[in-house]
């Protein structure tokens, strides 16, 4: 009596989260994975203009059109538009220049 079935996702709730070993769990934002920080994940906490994906281990990629210009992104004008001077791939567009500050 009592339990019937396990489920993996039951184990996981149950399990202590232990940032570093590239499953985010409990109050973790990501985890990358060996105990190491990257671009975009910091102690197991997603930094500013960042998101992060996968579950085991997480990728963190910038994101592109969020308003916040960080990593290789030239500009970031917080949309995805083309012709504004900050195309959708956050790049500076050609004909425009801008002052760029850390925001983009």
């Amino acid at each position: 009596e009592g339990w019937t079935t396990w489920s993996a996702s039951s184990a996981v709730m149950r399990t202590k989260a232990v940032c570093g070993d590239g499953r985010r769990q409990g109050a973790e934002q990501c985890d990358v994975g060996a105990g190491e920080d990257t671009a975009g994940c910091q102690s197991c906490v997603t930094l500013a203009g960042y998101s992060c994906q996968g579950m085991a281990p997480d990728v963190c990629e910038a994101g592109c059109g969020d308003g916040t210009r960080v990593n290789a992104e030239e500009c970031d004008d917080g949309n995805n538009a083309t012709n504004d001077g900050c195309s959708e791939l956050c790049r500076l567009e050609e004909g425009w220049t801008c002052d760029l500050d850390a925001n983009g």
